[in-house]
């Protein structure tokens, strides 16, 4: 394996096996997904759902060619009724879930019903993508694979978790892609695709979340039979491009007279806190009357 950079936490890690069209990607999070989480003080069922989207995520944006956000976005009538992950092309991740209800039984998902979205917003100006998808019986990582089974059609293989390892919270994904075929690459290798599914299938959330195993180290046992190449990781951060005041100031001044009625307390200020990273601002009544032209 080609030397890089090491990483114990908090990296994407691209990768690929040589003379195949097998492509992956490596994610590991700890202390800055331990950040998001505990920011917002979720119950466990939702903190788990959370961290296993921002994973995921990570590991499909970084399939993205251009500079830009990208969104994995669901909505469902479970207990966690809402989760939406975004990360930039520089690795800034946020995100936040929509919580209510009893937790959901042993056994099922707690997004319920519903759909998954990944949204791609380029930061050229260039057109938006997304993709939309009903979610799967088996949760978020079943309802990836359905996704790229129906509307992408690259045959793909996904191990992801989330979960406390001494006390901390961690989230891991595994990803691998085979691409389609083009005329300079080899023939199809059917017999390498299903035995690295099968390697798949043996990857669990006690290798995905060991603080104590390096990803390459795992990668190495997985794929050590294979001409495994890794390129360099692209580190993880908590960060949030809410834009802080300004950004709230701008919003309010797009609000119409009714809509910003509706958001004032009786003596007319109001509060805005940003959803990923709970900031909070206030503005008096005078400051709300300002923003939008309202007037007594």
């Amino acid at each position: 394996m080609e030397a890089r950079a090491a990483f114990r936490d908090n990296y994407v890690r691209p990768f690929r096996l040589a003379g195949s069209r097998v492509r992956g990607r490596l994610v590991r999070l700890g202390p800055e997904i331990a950040r998001i989480l505990d920011r917002h003080a979720y119950p466990d069922v939702a903190a788990l759902a959370l961290g296993e989207s921002l994973a995921i995520a990570a590991a499909l944006a970084q399939s993205l060619k251009a500079d830009g956000v990208f969104t994995l976005q669901v909505e469902g009538n479970g207990p966690v009724h809402r989760l939406v992950a975004d990360l930039d092309t520089t690795g800034l991740m946020r995100g936040f879930a929509g919580f209510e209800g009893e937790a959901s039984p042993p056994g099922s998902s707690p997004l319920g019903m519903g759909y998954l979205a990944f949204t791609f917003d380029p930061t050229d100006g260039g057109e938006r993508y997304q993709g939309v998808v009903e979610l799967a019986a088996g949760g978020l990582a079943p309802s990836v694979l359905h996704y790229f089974h129906q509307s992408e059609q690259i045959d793909t293989c996904l191990a992801s978790a989330c979960g406390r390892r001494g006390g901390a919270w961690r989230a891991a994904a595994l990803m691998l892609q085979r691409l389609p075929k083009d005329q300079d690459q080899p023939e199809d290798q059917e017999e390498l695709w299903t035995r690295l599914g099968h390697y798949m299938q043996t990857v669990g959330p006690d290798e995905l979340l060991d603080p104590a195993l390096p990803g390459d180290a795992l990668l190495l046992r997985l794929f050590h039979r294979d001409e495994l190449r890794v390129d360099p990781a692209l580190p993880l951060r908590d960060g949030c491009r809410c834009g802080g005041r300004a950004r709230m100031e701008t919003v309010l001044r797009a609000l119409s007279a009714k809509d910003m009625d509706e958001m004032c307390r009786e003596d007319g200020s109001l509060e805005m806190v940003c959803q990923f990273c709970g900031r909070a601002e206030a503005f008096s009544a005078v400051e709300a009357v300002a923003l939008t032209g309202m007037s007594d």
